[in-house]
Parts: C-alpha cells; structure tokens; sequence
C-alpha cells in the first residue's frame, strides 16, 4: 500500500500568514514578512530564524494568542521543511495540546499535519488518533473531505478495510455528484478506495 499517500494539503505558512496578514502587529509584521519570503524562497534555515525571532518579540510585547499560535505552527512547517522531524512533531505535539483555546479554528489543520508527520514516522495507530479528532473538530466541508480521506487511507494501511472504505466513500460524497477527476484529492480517494474494493 506504499502507493496510496495521505493527501494533506500544505496549509502551512502562506496560507495561515497571507489570510491572517492584517492581524499582526508591527513590529513583528517585518519579521514575518520576511520569514513568508525566506520559505516561498526555501530558504528554511533563514526563515526559522526569522520566525523565531518574531515569536520572542511577540512575547516581549505579549501579543495575542492567536497571533503567537500562527508564528509557531508555521515555525514548526519550516522546521519540518528542514527534515528535523523530531522536533517538528514536539512543536505540533504542544500546538495540537494549546491551540484549541487561543484558535480553535485553526485546530483541524495541526491536528492533520501532526498526524501526517506521525504517518512519516510510521506511528500509523497515533496517526489515527489524530486524524479522527482532526476530523472530530472539522466544521469546514474542504476540511472534513481531507479528514475523511486521510484517515481512510490510515485506515487501509492498517488492514481496517470496511472502515477505511466507509472514510473513503464519506470523502468521496464531500466532492460533490460529479467530482473533478483532474483534482488531486478526487484522484488519491479514487486510488484508495480502489485498493479497498480489490
């Protein structure tokens, strides 16, 4: 089952930073502005830095939650981006534990990448876990198709075939009477509900 992949989508830092763009204070607004750039730019080393550097003066100047939440996910995607996959999961192992209470809305997606990174790992039961409460505290349709999908796929690597499929088949139904056959997601459920069926 090598083939069938977990479908998380890079919801890291562009997409986190540029739809919270506006909430950021100004001193730390430079920092992380650079550090988006350094990461679109794969300069991760500089954009940890960078990161890491904003979150000490969000500290000093006792930012918001929230804001201090965002600075440290995307930290822990560079991190990650690096190949430091140990502490990367440290990092969203405490964010997955404190998010919740300062952005809740932004749970679904740690949860789903800390479980991604347990799939890397091989930790396939923990990546479970994760995935069902990912899924648990999904209110977005898009969110809640890729939990479906990825806990399906979890589910079939681990020979839990009607469950893997039920996932499979609710994630499938997200997309629509007529899903996209270009899309990717469309594609890797067709895939993995194909292994089920065999």
């Amino acid at each position: 089952l090598a083939d069938v992949a977990v479908a998380v989508p890079d919801a890291s830092l562009p997409t986190l930073l540029e739809s919270q763009g506006q909430i950021f204070a100004n001193p730390c607004e430079r920092l992380l502005c650079e550090g988006r750039q350094a990461y679109r730019d794969a300069m991760y080393e500089r954009a940890v830095g960078q990161f890491t550097e904003a979150l000490e003066a969000m500290e000093r100047t006792g930012a918001p939650a929230r804001e201090m939440l965002i600075c440290r996910y995307n930290l822990a995607m560079t991190i990650l981006r690096l190949g430091q996959v140990e502490l990367a999961q440290r990092e969203l192992q405490r964010l997955s534990e404190s998010v919740g209470e300062g952005a809740p809305d932004l749970l679904p997606v740690v949860l789903s990448q800390y479980a991604a990174v347990l799939v890397g790992a091989g930790d396939l039961r923990a990546a479970e876990g994760f995935f069902r409460q990912a899924l648990d505290v999904s209110t977005e349709p898009s969110e809640r198709e890729g939990c479906h999908h990825n806990l399906g796929v979890v589910l079939l690597k681990l020979g839990k075939l009607p469950e893997a499929e039920g996932q499979l088949v609710a994630a499938w139904g997200g997309w629509g009477r007529h899903p996209d056959p270009r899309d990717p997601a469309v594609l890797a459920t067709a895939a993995a509900l194909e292994k089920c069926l065999q």
